[in-house]
C-alpha cells in the first residue's frame, strides 16, 4: 500500500538555495506505484529533495542527532516547509539515513556496547566473591542490552565491511507491515 500519495513543492520567490536547483521549482509527484527511482546527474537535486521530504514528513533520523536539530539539513529546510504532502494514510514508520548518518549510528551502537562493558566490569569489580547466580541477576540489564545490540547489528560492527554492515541493519530495521 502506497500511503504517501503526492508531493509538491510551492517554490519561494526568493529563488535562492534549494530553489534554484531547476528540479525542485513547483514540482509536483505522484506516487501510485511501490517503489519510485530517483534518477538524474550530481547536483540535480536528489538529494536535497529526499533530505527536505524527510524534514517534511517529520521522520525519524538514524543519524548522531535527530532530524530537527540536525545542522547540516539547515539549508533545506526552506524546502521541506515547502512541501505539501498528501497522504492516503499517515505513517510514521520508516526512518532517513544518509551514508554519513550510517556511519555516525554505528558509532553511537560500539559506545553503547562499550558501556555495557564498562558498566558489567564495575558491577564486577565492585562485588568481588558474590557468586555466579547473584551476579548473573545484577548484570543482567547490562548482558541483555548487550545481547540485543550484538544479536540486531553483530558483537563487532567494524568486523563486517560498510556494505555488510548496512546490510545487516536494513534486515534488522525493515520488516514486511
Amino acid at each position: 500500500m502506497i500511503h504517501l500519495r503526492r508531493i509538491s513543492i510551492e517554490s519561494s520567490d526568493d529563488g535562492g538555495f534549494p530553489f534554484e536547483v531547476p528540479a525542485l521549482r513547483d514540482l509536483e509527484v505522484e506516487l501510485d506505484r511501490p517503489a519510485t527511482l530517483l534518477v538524474g546527474e550530481n547536483g540535480s537535486g536528489k538529494s536535497t529533495f529526499l533530505e527536505g521530504l524527510a524534514l517534511a514528513a517529520a521522520t525519524i533520523g538514524v543519524g548522531s542527532r535527530p532530524l530537527d536539530r540536525d545542522e547540516s539539513l539547515d539549508s533545506v529546510r526552506p524546502l521541506a516547509d515547502a512541501m505539501r504532502l498528501v497522504w492516503n494514510r499517515r505513517t510514521h514508520r520508516g526512518f532517513f539515513m544518509r551514508a554519513e548518518d550510517f556511519f555516525g549510528f554505528v558509532n553511537r551502537v560500539k559506545a553503547e556496547q562499550a558501556a555495557f562493558e564498562r558498566e558489567a566490569a564495575r558491577v564486577r569489580a565492585d562485588n568481588p566473591g558474590i557468586g555466579a547466580a547473584d551476579l548473573a541477576r545484577m548484570l543482567g540489564p547490562q548482558t541483555g542490552s548487550r545481547h540485543a545490540l550484538a544479536e540486531r547489528y553483530g558483537e563487532d560492527p567494524d568486523a563486517r565491511s560498510h556494505g555488510e554492515q548496512f546490510l545487516a541493519f536494513v534486515q534488522s530495521r525493515v520488516v514486511p507491515g
